[in-house]
């Protein structure tokens, strides 16, 4: 269907997680710091000119994330 695409990458990617303590140092948390082969795949869609996109990235299947936009296309 011509407004709507399927979009899939693969590169090297990394999350790390820091806390910050009282007196403003920061705190690696690693346990859900992770680094590693990086996936993202999703929909993309142009109805007139909008965009609109819905996609999941993860970070070395350890890390998982929702990603949703919506744009003006050129």
């Amino acid at each position: 269907y011509k407004p709507i695409c399927v979009y899939v990458g693969m590169g090297y990617g990394y999350r790390t997680l820091l806390w910050s303590t009282t007196n403003s140092d920061k705190a690696k948390v690693t346990s859900h710091s992770h680094s590693g082969l990086s996936m993202e795949a999703g929909l993309l869609c142009a109805i007139k000119r909008f965009g609109m996109s819905v996609g999941i990235i993860t970070v070395d299947k350890k890390y998982n994330e929702l990603k949703v936009g919506i744009g003006l296309t050129f």
